[in-house]
């Protein structure tokens, strides 16, 4: 063993299907010096048996789950992070388009009222994605990167207001230790019409970009 070890846990948050660690990567973890052991039942949810993990860390596959333990930074963090950020705007777009009340002109052709309008907040990884994926999909968009707790009125006026748009994403992420910063206040997503989507994906126990909104864990 080296001197640091990575630890792969089973998944346990409700719904979740992304593996800490694929079987595929563990090769590349290892050539970087570090040693890894995987969880019991790491990547079940994902349909990543423990065979593939087994094939790729003969020794190290641990019979119970971790609890508790250390996290530590390395060089294949940024990619990480960078990773799970275009994947969060890439879903963020499809789950918009498919709550949104009616179907984006490229996934049916052209549709009699235009295209859909849509508001991304954010200034990073995800925000892109999901402003190129709704693109993609016929949408005409903005991306905004709004500061809380307002927008100066001039950025307003050039990227539009959530009240305008048809679909409004939100992509802040929390920092360590804070919550969401709020970018919309809980009269903005009133004043959208009937069958508009909102998908605020910061949105946890301690609030979300949009005032009011959280999740439960």
């Amino acid at each position: 063993m080296t001197g640091m070890t990575v630890g792969v846990r089973r998944e346990t948050f409700p719904g979740e299907r992304r593996a800490a660690l694929v079987p595929e990567s563990v090769g590349a973890v290892q050539g970087s010096g570090l040693d890894v052991v995987v969880g019991s039942g790491a990547g079940a949810l994902c349909r990543l048996p423990g065979d593939l993990y087994r094939s790729a860390v003969p020794a190290s596959l641990c019979p119970t789950d971790f609890s508790t333990g250390r996290t530590s930074s390395w060089e294949y963090a940024p990619n990480a992070v960078a990773s799970q950020a275009r994947l969060t705007g890439h879903k963020a777009a499809l789950l918009a388009a498919g709550c949104l009340d009616r179907p984006l002109p490229d996934t049916v052709g052209p549709v009699p009222s235009g295209p859909a309008r849509a508001l991304v907040l954010g200034a990073g990884e995800a925000a892109q994605l999901a402003a190129d994926t709704l693109r993609s999909l016929g949408a005409a968009v903005s991306i905004s990167d709004r500061c809380p707790p307002e927008m100066p009125a001039a950025h307003e006026a050039e990227t539009g207001s959530p009240a305008d748009a048809d679909i409004l994403i939100t992509t802040v992420r929390p920092r360590s230790g804070r919550p969401p910063p709020v970018l919309v206040t809980a009269r903005e997503p009133a004043g959208m019409r009937a069958g508009a989507a909102v998908v605020d994906t910061a949105a946890g126990p301690d609030g979300g970009n949009v005032e009011g909104r959280r999740t439960c864990r």
